[in-house]
């Protein structure tokens, strides 16, 4: 608690000094020697926001409430705004709900085109730090000696608040807290990050799991290595992984995006060789064609085997090529399943084996039992290899 109250004394110090444009490279030099790293981030980008003010940029906002502003005097000022309190008051409504209202209160004060003006000219405005260093510090008057308290109770609060939250950023207390408690005194082969990685995930996925992405990553691991129900019921359970069914549903999509492309090119082929064979047909009944001198060569019996055999060569590639890209998704799976076996602190003797290269089956080689009879592809596609592309 007191390293917290020297870091907002100390950032305290640099903001004020930014107040003053006589502010030299020489002491900002020496503010931020002494802090830390992380702190000083703050305090630069505090610096860069005075240079920008210091460098007298052009703001449209500024110049119309500029404008509007010379052309006042003081007690039309006060005259004008005692009528708005005087309209307020008259609409049953007073400053503290007029403000909230400005302030994105609503959703119809949020798309308003006029109310957004004006809650941009106030926010963009040079008026705005003066008005909350007033609410903070509010000037004497000549009715007492004391002075007015003003805002200053929840402005404090409000700036310690968020303060403390851009510290807790910048420090990470729970990972500090969670390395000092796991550190030993003499020194052991685990590894503390990954516990508190561990640690983190499990207090993020009880919040949701959107909040992180390893309980996915080691479902979808589980999965792939053959994890039984039981077993993914009892690391969904304490919060390491997602559940079952959603890993059976990340799986099932995959799949299912593999066959789309094919299947679409395969009822595309489908429907240009019935439309050619329809096409060669009308042409054929027609009148027109009986009467021609010069008969076409291309028969019928012709463009239907020619159709074909371009449509079951069309066929005959999209199933290699599905075949292939299962291949190449089964080693792209060892691969990243090598990974996090490594990143888990496994064994990857075993994991990290070449896949063997891919060949087709045929007769000889065929597998014969039942179960992997589904492996084989169609006939028509074996004999299929043989046929010469140049013959179409």
């Amino acid at each position: 608690m007191a390293d917290m109250k020297t870091h907002l004394h100390q950032l305290t110090i640099a903001a004020a000094a930014l107040q003053e444009e006589s502010f030299g490279a020489s002491r900002s030099h020496h503010l931020l020697a002494s802090i830390s790293k992380d702190e000083s981030r703050l305090f630069s980008q505090l610096l860069r926001v005075q240079r920008v003010r210091l460098s007298g940029d052009v703001n449209p906002i500024r110049n119309v409430t500029a404008s509007k502003k010379s052309k006042l005097t003081p007690h039309e000022t006060y005259l004008a705004i005692l009528r708005t309190v005087r309209t307020m008051r008259h609409n049953k409504i007073d400053l503290p709900i007029f403000l909230e209202g400005l302030s994105w209160g609503n959703e119809e004060c949020i798309n308003d085109g006029d109310i957004k003006n004006e809650r941009t000219s106030l926010l963009h405005g040079e008026e705005l730090p003066c008005i909350l260093r007033t609410w903070h510090t509010p000037p004497r008057t000549g009715a007492g000696t004391k002075r007015l308290a003003g805002a200053k109770s929840v402005m404090e609060v409000f700036a310690i608040e968020t303060t403390t939250v851009g510290l807790m950023k910048l420090k990470a207390p729970v990972w500090d807290s969670l390395s000092r408690c796991l550190t030993t005194a003499t020194p052991t082969q685990k590894d503390r990050e990954k516990v508190i990685l561990t640690i983190i995930s499990v207090l993020c996925y009880r919040l949701s799991h959107h909040f992180n992405l390893l309980p996915k990553i080691l479902a979808a691991y589980m999965k792939f290595c053959g994890l039984s129900a039981q077993g993914f019921d009892i690391l969904h359970a304490l919060g390491l992984i997602m559940s079952r069914k959603w890993a059976c549903d990340v799986v099932d999509r995959a799949r299912q995006q593999q066959m789309n492309g094919a299947l679409d090119s395969i009822m595309a082929m489908n429907k240009y060789a019935l439309q050619a064979i329809k096409g060669v047909e009308r042409r054929r009944s027609s009148a027109s064609l009986a009467l021609t001198v010069w008969r076409s060569t291309w028969d019928v019996d012709d463009v239907v085997r020619a159709t074909f055999l371009d449509t079951m060569t069309l066929l005959g590639e999209q199933l290699k090529r599905i075949i292939l890209e299962d291949t190449s998704l089964f080693a792209d799976r060892e691969e990243l399943l090598s990974y996090l076996w490594t990143k888990l602190g496994g064994n990857i003797v075993t994991a990290n084996r070449p896949a063997a290269p891919y060949q087709l089956p045929t007769p000889s080689n065929a597998p014969l039992s039942a179960s992997s009879s589904s492996l084989q592809p169609p006939s028509s596609f074996l004999g299929l290899q043989s046929i010469s592309p140049d013959r179409y």
